[in-house]
């Protein structure tokens, strides 16, 4: 039924509902009333056979929608002030003898293949970690609920101690975007060279060190291969760390002895460290609520869905259509540099979300992939880029920002991909760079 004969109707309801007030004859209101009925009964008769409407989609506010893992993951942005809870403020911690007892008592409940001694050095970072670190804990607890099934299927899978997935704390505290002052990336902290050794690819638009998946493959098989060299796992935490030759070196030095602890004098500082800090963390992780660093029991990542991508597609296409925030698609595909996955139908990719934002994406996949790319880009970016290994041989006047622009890099690429400590560089130094420009 069209306005118009909509209106002409209401009209006529509001005239003879007029007529009624004023007082007009019987039979003028009777008329009124039966014409009344009439209407209404020809309005639901039209309505009955009009088609039925799809309602529209429900709008979502993505400010709503952020998941688990980006809630905690922004506890590491600078300035983020942790709270202060009470629990912290009336923890009174362990001190003397009776602190060590306790301590090593409950390290020995730990049933692992993993050697969790307990001395002076181990002791050190159990107090970072419970209390110095607390609220560092707490967040770490937290993002555990996310990562550690991720850690423990990929240990299981190759018959490894649970207890390795605490490498990861002391390696990047659980961040997946971590970066370290030497270039080491991702959750388990590859170098470059290590990364691109055990199979992860690194250039302009992806890093899989940042992958938590392929990552923890990696991890896991290096682990591995260095235990089997070792024959220790404490041997082989170290060597993950500085490196086969280091370990060896200490042996040697060591008259061949083979113990951690006995070799540890000979180990650079930062590996001195490295065991005791992963002990440290491990009895932290394990045994918080004893030390009152309690986490929600409410509070728990969603369900989580993966979906193989055959072509390009940037970020705000996807959750243009979703409704999944940019910051929520980042953190959980944080292996992908330039918000894009660089898929073709011959080298498909992952994308990695919450489940429903999944089912959204199945849902409008056709027109996520219809949608052009956002606006700031060329048809030149679009195109899938020829990723090069180039060798740059540095000039006079050069610096690495120069360097990075000319070739459409950053910095901290620059410096991951060749190990570099800082922004210093000399003249006839070579740098490596993957770049898609000549």
């Amino acid at each position: 039924m069209d306005r118009a004969a909509i209106i002409r109707r209401v009209a006529i309801v509001i005239t003879f509902s007029v007529i009624s007030l004023l007082g007009f004859a019987q039979d003028t209101v009777e008329q009124g009333r039966v014409a009344m009925q009439e209407i209404l009964e020809q309005e639901v008769d039209s309505v009955s056979e009009m088609p039925e409407l799809t309602p529209p989609p429900t709008i979502i506010i993505p400010e709503l929608q952020e998941s688990f893992l980006t809630r905690h993951l922004r506890l590491f942005d600078r300035g983020t002030e942790f709270p202060i809870l009470e629990e912290d403020l009336n923890y009174e911690p362990l001190v003397g003898d009776e602190a060590d007892s306790i301590f090593e008592a409950r390290l020995n409940q730990i049933n692992s293949e993993i050697d969790f001694r307990y001395n002076r050095r181990v002791r050190a970072f159990i107090e970072v970690y419970t209390q110095r670190r607390r609220n560092q804990t707490r967040t770490m607890l937290m993002l555990s609920r996310y990562y550690f099934p991720i850690f423990e299927r990929k240990l299981a899978e190759h018959g490894m101690p649970e207890e390795l997935k605490y490498l990861a704390v002391i390696e990047s505290a659980l961040n997946p975007r971590a970066v370290s002052r030497v270039g080491a990336s991702g959750l388990w902290q590859f170098m470059y060279r290590t990364g691109t050794a055990l199979g992860l690819r690194v250039n302009a638009e992806l890093d899989e060190r940042f992958d938590p998946e392929k990552a923890t493959e990696a991890a896991v098989l290096y682990l591995k291969q260095l235990h089997g060299r070792f024959g220790c796992w404490t041997l082989a935490l170290a060597a993950y760390n500085s490196g086969q030759g280091t370990v060896n070196r200490a042996i040697r030095r060591a008259g061949g002895n083979r113990d951690f602890w006995r070799i540890y004098n000979f180990l650079p500082r930062e590996t001195r460290n490295f065991v005791p800090a992963f002990i440290g963390a491990t009895y932290a992780m394990k045994f918080h609520n004893e030390h009152g660093i309690t986490i929600s029991e409410t509070d728990w990542p969603e369900v989580m869905d993966t979906i193989m991508i055959r072509q390009r597609v940037h970020f705000e296409q996807i959750a243009k259509f979703t409704s999944a925030p940019i910051q929520t698609i980042r953190d959980h595909n944080p292996q992908y540099r330039r918000d894009i996955i660089p898929a073709t139908e011959t080298d498909p990719f992952v994308l990695r979300l919450p489940a429903d934002f999944i089912l959204r994406f199945i849902e409008y996949s056709d027109t996520i992939f219809a949608n052009p790319f956002p606006p700031a880009w060329t048809p030149e970016q679009q195109a899938a880029p020829t990723v090069q290994r180039i060798t740059y041989r540095v000039r006079r006047g050069d610096s690495l920002s120069l360097i990075a622009s000319r070739y459409g890099v950053t910095v901290a690429q620059l410096r991951a991909w060749n190990n570099l400590s800082s922004d210093l560089i000399r003249i006839n130094q070579n740098l490596i760079i993957y770049t898609s420009r000549r």
